[in-house]
């Protein structure tokens, strides 16, 4: 219990006692009483200005970038993150992330990064033929928690696993081709290799969810596939089962390229508003008739429960950096997302399950 004294000692008290905020960015520090003061006036005016709007990042498109050719690599960058790719390839900035953030706790449980790292290093001792538990000595000495913790972390994940990589040596063709690609596609060159051709079109395959981005990357490598090999179908093999996109005329495939190809050059310019989750969730309910709020969609907002899922679109730093005092989702936001998925939702299919 705390004693105060009854008035009018408590005023004699504020008279003789000052008491000191524990911030120094404190309003009391710049308010009137000539007993507390500052000598940081940053501060200051930040709280002259605390309620004007950021001025925006990017008020003017950048002078276009030197034209040429165009690496495959680099158009799959982009679009996995068009913030990202714009701040980090076109401006040169170093965005720092929460993962490099040293950590200041023992790791004796893997975050979602860390498991997904540790069934990517069980999958390649696997295909390598390594027995399991070899590899789980060889993995004990580098990624997993100490002693008994990593022997759980291990055998969680191993089942799952090895059931991926039998079928994916099932479903690898034994003669998997690749394809040096030198394309034409409208006023661009496209250069690159495609590589999992077999003799019943493309197959592609990572040990993970099929998300927003990986869509789009196998979408991407999908048409290059119709217009540099021919019209065949690609499959896909994820964590969840097998993604299968049929055969596209090599015209219809050059047609979505080319767009694919504008929108990356003007996201040189200026941030494109494009942000994948957001807009393959936005374009999926739009083509069913109801276009929602993006900003109300969890894909941009997050669940608002650290742990609960992936953190929203829109606290990825690329996307306030290069946003800053701009509406992400505002036109041609829509316009957009529709563009780039529509023909992609309209011939996405049903993964077959393991």
């Amino acid at each position: 219990r705390h004693w105060r004294a009854p008035p009018p000692h408590d005023q004699a008290s504020a008279a003789v006692c000052v008491q000191h905020p524990l911030q120094a960015f404190s309003r009391s520090y710049f308010a009137d009483d000539p007993r507390l003061s500052s000598y940081a006036g940053e501060i200051a005016e930040a709280l002259n200005h605390r309620d004007a709007r950021a001025p925006a990042f990017v008020s003017q498109s950048l002078p276009e970038g030197a034209q040429g050719v165009v690496e495959l690599a680099d158009l799959l960058a982009f679009w996995k993150s068009p913030s990202g790719y714009f701040c980090r390839r076109r401006l040169g900035m170093q965005l720092q992330m929460e993962a490099d953030i040293p950590q200041d706790q023992e790791p004796f449980v893997l975050d979602k990064l860390q498991e997904w790292a540790l069934e990517q290093e069980i999958l390649r001792l696997q295909r390598q033929g390594v027995d399991a538990g070899q590899a789980l000595a060889i993995l004990g000495q580098q990624s997993l928690p100490p002693a008994g913790l990593g022997a759980v972390a291990y055998w969680r994940r191993e089942p799952m696993v090895a059931r991926f990589a039998q079928r994916l040596a099932e479903t690898l063709p034994a003669a998997a081709q690749a394809a040096d690609l030198d394309l034409l596609l409208g006023g661009y060159r496209l250069q690159g290799m495609l590589t999992g051709i077999g003799p019943t079109g493309l197959v592609l395959w990572q040990l993970s969810g099929l998300k927003a981005e990986l869509w789009l990357r196998f979408w991407i490598l999908h048409l290059l596939a119709q217009r540099g090999v021919g019209p065949c179908p690609s499959r896909f093999l994820h964590r969840d089962g097998c993604s299968v996109l049929p055969a596209l005329d090599g015209a219809v495939a050059e047609a979505t390229l080319i767009t694919l190809l504008d929108y990356f050059t003007q996201g040189q310019s200026f941030p494109l508003p494009f942000f994948p989750r957001t807009a393959m969730a936005y374009a999926e309910s739009a083509l069913q008739g109801s276009p929602p709020d993006p900003a109300t969609l969890p894909a941009w907002r997050g669940s608002g429960r650290p742990g609960d899922g992936p953190p929203g679109e829109a606290e990825a730093s690329a996307v306030r950096v290069a946003f800053r005092g701009r509406d992400p989702l505002q036109d041609p936001f829509g316009e957009i997302a529709l563009t780039v998925w529509g023909p992609l939702l309209a011939l996405r299919e049903q993964p077959d399950e393991f």
